[in-house]
């Protein structure tokens, strides 16, 4: 679920963060830069794990800070198909249910994902799977709200990038999550933790 990306990137830091050392300067820079932010086809980036090179600073007029090169690393949460990750559930729709990592909240289960047959509970707010016990015994196992969950990921996209000539324009643009992580929970182990204690 995360890997360590490196990168490479040519970094201001202000005169006033100057005074915590080079080194903590261009570190506070680059988790301002690239944290709680999406790279497309690289992830979401949680922080920065270690500065490999940093290069002399330059201090060009008119300009105080120090320009420096430098190659770190990052943490990032880029989950691969077939994971397994858990979640819990933060919204549950008519159209699936929407899982929260804590930290990231675009996890999303269609309905047609679902353990089949399901069913959506409007009055309560949640999904209800209708599992067949012996003898025909019909059992509805609920999904609710704040529950962990267990999902199988199918799929993991990226916002296509704005029309410039709409933006400029001003017209309005539909929202897209940055990233967005597809799941299941129709096999064997998956879904909520309490169904398989």
């Amino acid at each position: 679920m995360f890997v360590l990306v490196k990168m490479s990137e040519k970094v201001l830091v202000k005169p006033g963060d100057l005074r915590l050392g080079l080194g903590q300067g261009v570190s506070a820079e680059i988790n301002r830069i690239y944290a709680n932010k999406v790279i497309p086809s690289v992830g979401f980036c949680v922080a920065l794990h270690s500065l490999e090179s940093v290069s002399d600073a330059f201090i060009y007029a008119n300009n105080g800070g120090a320009h420096v090169a430098t190659v770190f690393g990052l943490v990032v949460l880029r989950p691969f198909v077939d994971e397994i990750i858990l979640g819990t559930v933060a919204e549950s729709s008519e159209r699936g249910i929407r899982v929260s990592l804590d930290f990231f909240d675009d996890v999303w289960i269609p309905a047609a994902n679902l353990r089949q047959p399901a069913r959506f509970d409007a009055e309560g707010g949640h999904w209800l799977w209708s599992y067949s016990g012996a003898g025909d015994t019909q059992n509805d196992l609920p999904i609710y709200q704040d529950e962990t969950i267990r999902l199988k990921v199918v799929a993991v996209g990226y916002a296509p990038p704005q029309d410039p000539r709409s933006v400029s324009e001003g017209l309005p643009q539909p929202y897209h999550p940055p990233m967005t992580v597809t799941g299941r929970v129709n096999g064997d182990g998956l879904g909520p933790t309490s169904w398989w204690r």
